[in-house]
């Protein structure tokens, strides 16, 4: 898997959202050790086959577009810290807390660095990188890529299409982002050449007398050289650099993921238990027609079995419905012609019946039994009429018992007949 580094240019660069065709940004894709497989500048719609296929895709913000604080804060934890960061910074922005994402990073002698962004301008970068295929985003500060040497001031000019973008690590461990628009800008030519030793004087403006280590990408170096006093040391600045203080921010924990505030994390933590859930249903309901397959294929095959049987024996049958239920027919009706009986007949039912309801004298009160006003066979059933109408529970229920053990069943109608079968 890969990661996908993105360099936006501030918000300040553009009157307009930058997220257009038109809009350039810096990129480096790497994989997850961290060596370079390709960068360059190109248009953000140009990276979406890049951002569909990366595993993150890592926003650096600009560092003017991102407020850093050093503050004391109670001793909360970081739940309470949270929820109090708000009300501990509003006094020191001009903006409303309500409109921004406030984070907090490293704890140092002391003082908790704080980052603060614009909420709806990382709504915006967030909408579009995921309406460009990206999965997971994660947005640092520009302030993470720029080194912490002791004893110096170090800063990173990076060059855009409409200006250059200056962030400055002080000695007191603070940090500021400025963006450096051309003095006389052509709006008919957004990409045209710009004094870059401008950047220079802003920085001695604000570092007056500290040595400073400055890392210029490669197309500003040789005007910041030629500019630069014995106390500035140039350093030519690529992505390699800018990867490896990512990571090493990261496990400091010099870098909070800005965009964990927008709840974008927590949605892409839902998809893959929903995916596993949707699996799991799709191997169950396979699973289910598997089985149903299976049994219907044995159903098929012991009717193809019977019916082949069947028409083996009764080669003369033009029709077979029920296999089974004719062959018992066939067989019933062969062993009365022989002269044998069979377990439905009139005499095997009533014969049984007798054995079974004489059987039950001596449990009656008394030893008598109702009388039986008419006997009747129909379709291979008993049907018998008792004279007063219908027995009692006791006895209808010890006669079902008498009759079970000679392979009959009793059932009662609506109108008090008692209806006996064979059962097999």
């Amino acid at each position: 898997m890969s990661i996908l580094y993105l360099k936006l240019p501030p918000k300040a660069a553009y009157d307009t959202p930058f997220f257009n065709d038109g809009a350039v940004c810096s990129f480096a894709l790497a994989s997850d050790t961290g060596d370079l497989k390709n960068e360059g500048r190109t248009s953000l719609s140009s990276l979406a086959e890049l951002l569909r296929k990366a595993r993150h895709a890592v926003v650096i913000l600009a560092a003017s577009d991102v407020t850093q604080l050093q503050i004391k804060t109670p001793p909360l934890s970081m739940a309470r810290l949270k929820l109090a960061l708000p009300g501990l910074v509003e006094d020191q922005l001009l903006a409303d807390t309500a409109d921004c994402i406030v984070m907090a990073g490293a704890l140092s002698a002391g003082l908790h660095t704080v980052f603060v962004v614009q909420r709806s301008w990382l709504k915006s970068i967030a909408h579009t990188l995921t309406a460009l295929g990206a999965r997971h985003i994660v947005a640092l500060p520009a302030q993470s890529t720029v080194p912490d040497e002791e004893g110096v001031t170090t800063a990173v000019l990076t060059e855009h299409a409409q200006g250059t973008e200056l962030a400055i690590r002080l000695l007191s461990r603070g940090s500021i982002g400025l963006w450096l628009a051309p003095q006389q800008a052509d709006p008919l030519s957004p990409d045209q050449p710009q004094n870059n030793t401008d950047a220079l004087t802003t920085l001695r403006a604000i570092v007056p007398h500290d040595p400073i280590v400055l890392y210029a990408v490669p197309t500003l170096l040789y005007d910041v050289q030629r500019a630069a006093d014995a106390q500035i040391r140039i350093v030519e600045d690529n992505w390699q650099r800018r990867i490896g203080s990512i990571k090493n921010a990261i496990q400091k924990n010099n870098a909070p993921n800005m965009m964990s505030h927008l709840g974008l994390r927590q949605a892409n933590l839902w998809r893959w238990p929903l995916a596993l859930a949707a699996a799991l249903l799709i191997v169950n309901m396979a699973a289910l027609n598997i089985e149903w397959w299976r049994a219907a294929h044995q159903v098929r095959t012991l009717q193809a079995g019977m019916e082949k049987i069947y028409r083996t024996i009764y080669p003369k049958d033009p029709i077979i419905l029920d296999p089974l239920a004719q062959m018992q027919q066939k067989i019933a009706t062969a062993r009365r012609a022989t002269g044998q009986s069979t377990p439905d007949d009139f005499t095997t039912l009533s014969a049984s019946f007798s054995q079974a309801w004489f059987g039950l004298a001596p449990t009656t009160s008394a030893g008598n039994l109702p009388s039986i006003s008419a006997l009747e066979y129909h379709d291979r059933s008993l049907l018998i009429r008792l004279k007063n109408g219908t027995a009692s529970d006791a006895l209808t229920a010890s006669l079902k018992t008498a009759l079970t053990a000679r392979h009959l069943s009793l059932s009662q109608t609506t109108d008090g007949i008692w209806e006996i079968k064979h059962t097999p």
